[in-house]
């Protein structure tokens, strides 16, 4: 009895719950041919976990149970994520020559900050098929295409919160916490050549 042991039991539960709804309306205007495509998505993420730890037994049962009090721990958390985004998706094609594309985006997440919580983001591109244009020997299709966009990233769960710590009985801030906070933004180009050919 009384001896030293180390002992660690975690308990971790994840659910995920999405839901999407999408609406298409295609038409065509003699040589053009538009699609407009509508997107809602709603994603819900809950985990929890739960920790205990103690690095003493009082009695010879290699369980938390047997483990002294004052070398006994025990934590929680839980965090829950929800999100819902709308798309707005255009593409254009004429004569099976040009094509295009733009998207609007519009993100709101509950790991933004309160004051922050949707943020917009688009994307267009656009590409052109030499090879109905212009016969290129050995060439089935020749295709130059260019993209730009944005796309926003998440923050961790805990960044946007305000949080402290008790040590000793004394109460201090440990994180000031951030009502504004926003997803980090990049802006993506893309140019590229599309080739079949032999």
């Amino acid at each position: 009895y009384g001896s030293w042991y180390t002992r660690l039991v975690l308990t971790n539960r994840a659910s995920n719950a999405n839901t999407t709804v999408n609406t298409n309306v295609a038409k065509a205007w003699g040589n053009l041919t538009s699609n407009t495509r509508l997107t809602y998505l709603q994603e819900i993420s809950n985990t929890f976990n739960t920790a205990s730890n103690t690095t003493k037994l009082n009695i010879d049962l290699p369980t938390i149970n047997g483990g002294d009090p004052l070398q006994t721990s025990a934590s929680s958390t839980q965090t829950v994520v929800r999100s819902e985004n709308y798309f707005v998706t255009q593409q254009l094609n004429f004569k099976d020559r040009y094509l295009m594309q733009a998207m609007v985006r519009r993100d709101g997440s509950s790991l933004f900050g309160a004051d922050a919580r949707y943020h917009n983001f688009w994307g267009a591109s656009g590409a052109y098929r030499v090879t109905e244009d212009i016969h290129i020997p050995g060439f089935q299709e020749l295709k130059l295409r260019a993209a730009r966009g944005t796309a926003g990233l998440r923050p961790a769960f805990n960044a946007q919160y305000e949080t402290y710590s008790l040590d000793g009985g004394t109460v201090s801030k440990q994180q000031i916490g951030n009502r504004e906070l926003q997803p980090a933004v990049q802006t993506e180009n893309e140019v590229g050549v599309v080739a079949e050919f032999l």
